[in-house]
């Protein structure tokens, strides 16, 4: 039985969270230039206008992120971002990157 079988007990839980720490995706995510990079370039390849033009401002400095939360103009975009934020499947998410990272 592996940890991914016992999804609620503790320790399988700090099992799980030892072999994501431990996979590219977690050394990246974890690299806060990396990530704003990557985010900015993922908004601009959107097909969203609003996440293409929040990407470009992003990369050309025009604003950062604590700017943007602060804006009235992009309250309606983060908000509807923030509730699907809510709903994304996180533990896939790391069982993907721990999966993908196996070659290692």
């Amino acid at each position: 039985m592996t940890a991914d079988d016992r999804p609620h007990d503790v320790e399988a839980r700090r099992e799980i969270v030892a072999r994501y720490l431990a996979t590219r995706v977690a050394e990246q995510v974890s690299d806060p230039r990396h990530r704003r990079r990557v985010t900015a370039e993922a908004l601009t390849r959107s097909t969203d206008p609003t996440a293409r033009e929040i990407g470009r401002q992003l990369q050309d400095g025009t604003v950062t992120a604590r700017e943007l939360a602060a804006s009235s103009a992009y309250a309606p975009f983060l908000l509807a971002n923030l509730e699907r934020a809510k709903r994304f499947d996180y533990g896939r998410a790391i069982r993907t990157a721990i999966e993908q990272d196996g070659s290692r």
